[in-house]
This record gives C-alpha cells, structure tokens and sequence, in this order.
C-alpha cells in the first residue's frame, strides 16, 4: 500500500539508508508501458479508491492501486511520451516494514513522494510518524 503524503518535500541528511533505481515508463493511447532489461511491457491498471486518515495533524491518503506486468510488446505505440525517473528508497533502518520512496524526473522535478509498506497504517504507525519528522 502506497501512503501518499500531502504537501510534503524530503529533506536531505544521513537519516535513511538509501538505494536509488533507474526505471523508463512509456505513456500512449495504448497505456502504460515500462522498460526491463530492453523489454518493453505494457502495465496493467489495478484501481483501488483511496482512503484519507488523519495522523498526528497530517493528513495521508492510503491507496491499494498498483500497476502489474500485464503482456510484453515488441513495437513501441508511435504517439508516445518517454519519462526517465530515478526512484530513491529511504529506510530509517534495516528491515524497516516502511519505506519512504521519492521519484525524481529527469529534469530534476520531483514527481512523487509517498510511503510504502504492506501493512496497515495503524500497525506501522510508529514509524510513518518517524518518517513525516523527516519531511516537510
């Protein structure tokens, strides 16, 4: 479950364990497509609808939606958009059951930061609360 944060930044510091990936996503009237290992696979759309939850006067929205490898194309859609995204892991420890994720586009914009963790919220709710310490 992805935990969307509302008007929120990271901050930078040596608070987290990081690991930064490179991933590729192509957008077209076809759908969603990403590229791994110079395959391209189209995604398929899992729409949950999201659930707003107050935390300690932040307002956070959980969101079950996720895209899953759906059929592997060989020709790219001609109408496309190509975005580069480096998408960084934040952990404030090792086996941390959340994590915070930030997507930077490659003009250095920032595209998303959100938590991640299989949990629900109020489980992990401890450690979501140290991690909104650590954003603005």
């Amino acid at each position: 479950m992805r935990i969307h944060l509302e008007k929120t930044t990271p901050t930078h510091g040596d608070h987290f364990i990081r690991k930064e990936t490179q991933s590729v996503l192509v957008y077209s009237s076809h759908g969603i497509f990403r590229v791994k290992n110079g395959t391209l696979i189209r995604q398929k759309i899992h729409d949950v609808p999201a659930r707003q939850v107050e935390l300690d006067g932040h307002i956070i929205w959980c969101d079950e939606s996720h895209l899953k490898d759906d059929e592997v194309w060989y020709q790219l859609p001609y109408d496309h958009t190509v975005e580069r995204i480096t998408k960084t892991r934040h952990l404030l420890r090792p086996c941390c059951p959340v994590a915070l994720y930030t997507e930077v586009r490659e003009d250095e914009s920032l595209k998303a930061i959100y938590l991640e963790t299989n949990e629900m919220v109020e489980a992990v709710a401890d450690d979501v609360r140290a991690y909104l310490e650590h954003v603005q």
